[in-house]
């Protein structure tokens, strides 16, 4: 977890292993970052902007972990943060209230995701880099872009105590976000596409790259 502070400039947290995560340090309360990669020894950086894309580093550390078997997958972060998301656990809920095991939670949480909300053309062209999905206000527009998607049938399915993770990266040639549940009884990761379902697109020859895990 880290903590913004209070200065009024811009900070950036840099978190490594063997890929670089870059995230904005925008509240001053507490945020939590997942560490994506698992067991091993990362290093944390935090950068303070001296002026317009200038930053210097303020300090960095090194440790090593041991994680709990699927411990960033299973809690909110900055990505995905349901811990500040009453609608979204309570919608959740609702939709596995009934469910018959943990497949069929999977299904019905992205067969709503899938169904309840539309893409957003026109915030798909001005939304800004750094943007973070506010699960709640996605869950009232009903709509956003394949971010929100994502971030929203993560949240919910996580809510229910199923490893489910984030995934940005590209999907033929557009750079997209999708997600991935481990499903047990498969013991292996299943990539759900709420935003391609949704748009009704055929996904059967679409080549799936994945960047970074949230």
């Amino acid at each position: 977890m880290a903590r913004r502070g209070n200065t009024e400039r811009k900070l950036k947290l840099r978190i490594t292993k063997e890929t670089e995560y870059i995230y904005d340090l925008t509240e001053e309360d507490w945020t939590a970052f997942p560490l994506s990669e698992g067991d091993g020894k990362y290093t944390v950086a935090v950068f303070e902007q001296v002026e317009d894309t200038t930053y210097l580093s303020v300090f960095a550390f090194t440790f090593e972990v041991e994680l709990e078997p699927f411990a960033p997958f299973l809690r909110p972060n900055q990505q995905v943060d349901y811990a500040n998301s009453p609608l979204t656990l309570a919608k959740a809920e609702e939709l596995t209230a009934e469910a018959d095991g943990q497949k069929e939670e999977i299904e019905k949480i992205y067969s709503f995701v899938s169904s309840a909300l539309n893409y957003d053309d026109q915030w798909a062209k001005t939304v800004q880099s750094g943007y973070i999905p506010v699960l709640d206000q996605v869950l009232r527009k009903e709509g956003g872009i394949c971010l929100d998607f994502a971030a929203l049938m993560t949240a919910m399915v996580r809510s229910r105590a199923i490893p489910c993770r984030l995934v940005v990266g590209d999907a033929g040639s557009a750079y997209h976000a999708w997600v991935e549940v481990w499903e047990e009884d498969r013991s292996e990761w299943t990539r759900y596409d709420p935003t391609f379902t949704a748009s009704g697109k055929d996904v059967s020859g679409v080549e799936y790259t994945p960047k970074f895990y949230y």
